[in-house]
């Protein structure tokens, strides 16, 4: 049967922006900009994995790049500068408005996007609103999908999600939206997350779902989202769930007359695209995602030296014996994928008329783009690939500035992620803690602690890699900006400790600073990521949250610089000693100030700030957290061959932070003083006997999340 309707799709995968997309990502838009014109019926979708921790995404914090986000955005709108002057610069909104540039109708969850935890997904997906009814983000013009995620334990992504199927241009932010406080705050309450949608195209409607890699929750920070699971099997791969799961969408969208639909898949292999296709009915087209595979065809064109993994399309036969096209495209805006499907009356894939003619993969090369554009600017104003460029230009220009100016040097990636940090102890919460403590001991020798809140760590400092099993790595060289591989940036500093918090010297007494902990760890909770959870140096304390808020701490010590107490300030949940006797500690200013409740401000005595007074808190300001920081990498870990190394480990093995509900409590026995007491993995160096730290340490990144169940230490080695 000859096809009666043909529609293109193009699509893409594994966004992933890092140092190429500034290059690619506006080629990737100029591409589609063409390729859309060239067929009457069009629609661009995204197949997961839209950003990731990387130089790009830590740029994104930049107060620099207000200015290029909000022209990007007013000219998406269609509205004058002034309605978007309010808009605020975050992580992934870059990514977002890029996306929205290209013109993406849907996109799926991939895992990266949960990497930096849900509020980063909530900042980054939903319409956000001052109390002035003023926009300070708009969200992407299209909306984000999973079939099997199920969002309702997660607090920043609950109100976000619906289950009702809504067209995808209903997601869009519009003109109207910012007319006024009234419209903001209704565009404010309206959904940006569901199962499914639809695309309406020249008089068709296509029915659009997604479905999330079933291993989501072990390889990525999920807070409260879970993974549907009614085969009870866990985190495991397994087509015939995920068809029970999706199979029901389907059938209520054939129900309504949806006979063309489009399942974006971001499943990790695509292997298990391809086993899942036949499994399903009423599927014509499955977008697969997280493999960063190539598929290509004779018609593709491709980069020297690329080879596809598999043809274009590769079709399968349905559970209800039609025809199934099944695309995936390579990662980082390298290349367009270009679908053109030819549907029959009945909305059947017509296979002779599918992935034929200019079907395939478009290499993201200057070449391509000019074969494409002729004598015509595929950047001029207005076009996608301008707008586009715009940004990613402005985004160059921050991450050259500054990821060039190295400090020091770090072999592991520092954990600053939400769900670690203010969860339990973390190697970049240790060095921040003991950068702020060695800055306070310079001018006050008689300083002996360093606590800060983990909330006060926005940020890790490194990348995760792109594995089937992601793992933690440090970070990545930038050429263009002159860092090399595990170099610590200014950008990364200013990007890990955002706030720029000033340090402030008190004087506690011993039971003081029982309270100061008691108050620090009060939150603690499963599902939970308290922003005063601490990071600290100078001591090691236990805590059982098992026990009533106020009566948790069970064992607290000062230590030494090798970790052996000096001096026990509570045994047994009681203070040891004089419960008058000074203790001189260095925090920061918020917290000196009662921020996060905690209570210095009263029990404090003989404030110090190490900071000049004012509102100067630029990067070479004395006295603030980012400089003390890069002055002490500088001077402990400022060369490759002396490079910070002692990899993340999982509350287990945690020393100055102990949770008891996942360790003993060896506070007071002279175990250890950090992390690296326990011998954690240094290339070369001593480990535990017994135990190989550098395979815990894989293991235990799987097992990364918000909610804070890590399992015991007999899960891991």
């Amino acid at each position: 049967m000859a096809a009666s309707y043909t529609l293109q799709i193009l699509h893409g995968s594994d966004f992933e922006a890092g140092l190429a997309a500034v290059d690619t990502a506006p080629r990737f838009a100029a591409i589609v900009d063409r390729l859309e014109d060239a067929q009457a019926n069009s629609i661009t979708l995204s197949s997961g994995d839209n950003y990731i921790p990387s130089p790009f995404l830590n740029a994104e914090g930049d107060p620099a790049l207000a200015a290029p986000l909000r022209a990007a955005v007013a000219r998406l709108l269609g509205v004058p500068a002034d309605q978007v002057s309010t808009l605020a610069t975050d992580l992934a909104r870059i990514d977002m408005a890029i996306l929205s540039a290209i013109g993406v109708e849907a996109s799926v969850f991939g895992n990266h996007e949960f990497d930096l935890g849900t509020t980063v997904v909530a900042n980054a997906v939903d319409f956000l609103a001052n109390a002035a009814g003023r926009p300070t983000w708009t969200g992407p013009l299209f909306p984000y999908l999973s079939a099997n995620l199920d969002l309702s334990g997660d607090a920043a992504l609950r109100p976000l999600f619906t289950e009702a199927l809504l067209p995808a241009e209903g997601y869009a932010s519009t003109a109207a939206d910012l007319a006024d406080p009234t419209a903001v705050a209704a565009a404010a309450a309206e959904p940006r997350i569901a199962p499914w949608t639809t695309i309406e195209e020249n008089g068709e409607t296509i029915g659009v779902l997604g479905v999330t890699t079933q291993i989501l929750e072990s390889i990525s920070s999920t807070g409260g989202v879970q993974l549907k699971d009614p085969a009870g099997d866990g985190d495991s791969d397994n087509t015939d769930e995920l068809a029970q799961v999706l199979q029901p969408y389907v059938d209520q969208m054939t129900a309504q007359g949806l006979d063309k639909i489009v399942l974006l898949s971001h499943l990790q292999q695509y292997q298990l695209e391809l086993d899942l296709a036949p499994k399903l009915s009423g599927v014509d087209v499955v977008i697969a995602g997280g493999s960063h595979a190539l598929f290509a065809n004779e018609a593709s064109l491709l980069r020297p030296g690329d080879a596809p993994s598999e043809g274009y399309p590769v079709f399968r036969t349905g559970a209800d014996g039609s025809t199934v096209a099944v695309v995936n495209t390579s990662s980082e805006y390298s290349y367009v994928g270009r679908l053109i499907v030819g549907f029959d009356d009945d909305g059947n894939v017509v296979r002779d008329e599918t992935g034929v003619g200019s079907s395939g993969a478009y290499a993201t090369t200057d070449e391509v783009v000019a074969g494409l554009w002729g004598n015509e600017d595929p950047y001029a104003a207005g076009t996608r690939g301008g707008i586009v460029r715009s940004l990613t230009d402005a985004i160059d220009a921050v991450i050259d500035a500054k990821d060039g100016e190295v400090y020091g040097f770090t072999d592991v990636y520092l954990d600053g992620r939400r769900g670690s940090a203010r969860t339990q102890e973390t190697n970049f919460g240790d060095l921040t803690s003991d950068a702020n403590l060695d800055f306070a001991r310079s001018l006050d020798p008689t300083v002996a602690v360093a606590i800060k809140n983990g909330g006060g760590i926005r940020a890790e400092i490194g990348t995760i890699g792109t594995d089937a099993v992601p793992r933690p790595l440090p970070p990545q060289a930038n050429p263009d900006a002159g860092k090399p591989e595990g170099g610590i940036s200014r950008l990364d500093i200013e990007n890990g400790l955002r706030f720029n918090n000033g340090l402030s010297l008190v004087t506690v007494t011993a039971d003081g600073l029982k309270q100061v902990l008691e108050t620090a760890v009060s939150g603690v909770a499963p599902n939970a990521t308290p922003g005063a959870f601490p990071q600290v140096a100078g001591l090691e304390f236990s805590f059982d949250s098992a026990l009533p808020a106020g009566g948790r701490v069970r064992s607290l010590a000062l230590v030494d610089e090798a970790g052996q107490p000096t001096d026990v300030l509570v045994r047994d949940g009681a203070v040891a000693g004089d419960a008058a006797r000074p203790v001189r500690l260095v925090t920061l200013n918020f917290l000196a100030d009662g921020g996060d409740g905690y209570p210095l401000n009263t029990l404090g005595t003989d404030r110090r700030d190490l900071f000049a007074a004012g509102t100067d808190t630029g990067f070479t300001v004395e006295g603030r957290e980012q400089q003390a920081f890069a002055d002490y990498i500088a001077a402990e870990y400022g060369t490759p061959d002396r490079a910070y190394a002692l990899a993340e480990t999982p509350p287990a093995l945690d020393e100055r932070v102990q949770n008891l509900a996942f360790r003993a409590d060896t506070v007071l026995n002279g175990a250890g003083g950090s992390v690296s007491q326990l011998g954690v993995f240094r290339p070369g160096g001593a480990q535990p006997a017994g135990i190989d730290l550098e395979a815990v340490g894989v293991r235990v990144f799987a097992y990364f999340n918000e909610t804070g169940s890590w399992g015991s230490l007999e899960d891991f080695i």
